[in-house]
């Protein structure tokens, strides 16, 4: 009898404890997805493979550049990559840095700058950089459901985007 309360006690204790390391686990899976999706956003040479990582039914909210969107399509067109007015800067390989990565359940939060850029004929964040923080929600299948960036944009780039998209 004692074994079997030992076995009854040891698997209860077992039991309790798995969902504490299922976290953990699917934190790190969640940071491996926000990774990718920061690493193929510095690169910036992938626009197909960029855009895989978001859900069909994305939700897009971009509150300073005053701008919200229902879905990838809505999405690639206001990205754009391909916009051949775009081109990095020759001495910055990357276009941003990430400086810090923040992991809550489904929800990643990145943070850190642009480096300079050309768009439209100018350079921007040559100066002083533009800061960015970017919320990421992710499904169980490794997409992005819902963006919200935050990002500095100079006055200047905000108009040449209300241009573009209007």
């Amino acid at each position: 009898m004692h074994a079997y309360r030992t076995f009854v006690l040891l698997a209860l204790v077992l039991s309790l404890s798995l969902p504490l390391h299922a976290q953990p686990l699917r934190d790190v899976r969640v940071r491996n997805w926000a990774e990718d999706y920061f690493a193929r956003y510095a690169a910036r040479d992938d626009w197909p493979g960029f855009v895989e990582l978001y859900s069909e039914d994305l939700v897009f909210d971009d509150p300073l550049a005053n701008m919200a969107l229902i879905s990838r399509e809505e999405f690639k067109a206001f990205y754009h990559w391909p916009d051949p007015s775009f081109s990095k800067h020759p001495d910055h390989p990357e276009t941003l840095v990430l400086e810090d990565l923040i992991v809550q359940g489904n929800l990643t939060i990145g943070s850190g700058y642009f480096t300079p850029f050309n768009y439209q004929g100018f350079t921007y964040a040559e100066d002083e950089p533009m800061r960015f923080t970017i919320w990421l929600t992710w499904n169980e299948k490794g997409k992005i459901i819902k963006q919200i960036d935050w990002i500095d944009y100079p006055d200047e780039l905000l108009q040449a985007m209300h241009c573009r998209s209007h």
